[in-house]
């Protein structure tokens, strides 16, 4: 039924509903967490993740959507203590690896932070050999490449990659278009950002092809 409601807070007032209902429900309270969070409320959907880890403690992802949302109200230590316990129960895991570099990063704990992308650049890695097609998994592939590694040869390929499996995607474009650019390839930049904003055309930052480079779009969650 969910499926069927076209906008978040149609979702999440449904969603309340149920929970009033059963509040010991872990799938009622991670889509609470997850609708509250497209929504921009990440302390509201802190609490709902929160219930969610303590009813299935051994959900890597529900601890990873925690952190997340930890992060974005600056509760920077328990973020991290979520993206490690993420990591501990699933090894592989390359976004929880990912947003722990981040977050370890911004504490500057540069030597930790360097091991964790490393570990995610691995685990996209792996996740690319067993499904080749896996088209989010090559973005942000390449969005570590680009952003963390100034790997830029190795980004064009991965965004490239994106691109040939999901075309129609113009987050993989503009993506394309700062690796480029970064590499010095600024007509082929120009090109691609082009094509984001035909793609999107509400993306305004594709549309002015922006003077700078800002951070890189990682695909959703998966």
């Amino acid at each position: 039924m969910l499926n069927r409601l076209h906008t978040a807070e149609q979702r999440v007032a449904l969603l309340r509903e149920a929970h009033q209902r059963h509040a010991d429900d872990f799938w009622i309270n991670h889509a609470l967490g997850c609708n509250l969070t497209e929504l921009k409320q990440p302390g509201e959907a802190a609490r709902f993740y929160t219930a969610a880890v303590a009813l299935r403690p051994q959900s890597p992802g529900a601890h990873l959507n925690l952190g997340d949302s930890l992060e974005r109200i600056g509760r920077l230590d328990e973020a991290i203590a979520a993206y490690r316990e993420a990591v501990r129960l699933k090894p592989d895991y390359a976004n929880a690896h990912r947003l722990l570099g981040s977050a370890l990063a911004s504490q500057g704990k540069v030597d930790l932070s360097r091991a964790s992308f490393d570990l995610a650049v691995a685990a996209y890695r792996k996740t690319i050999e067993a499904n080749q097609d896996h088209s989010a998994a090559h973005n942000d592939l390449g969005t570590i490449l680009c952003d963390r590694k100034q790997d830029y040869d190795g980004a064009i390929a991965a965004f490239r990659e994106a691109i040939r499996i999901k075309p129609d995607r113009a987050i993989y474009r503009y993506n394309l278009g700062i690796a480029l650019r970064g590499k010095g390839l600024l007509e082929e930049a120009l090109d691609a950002y082009r094509e984001a904003a035909r793609l999107d055309p509400r993306d305004a930052d594709a549309q002015c092809l922006p003077r700078r480079i800002r951070p890189l779009f990682y695909a959703a969650p998966y």
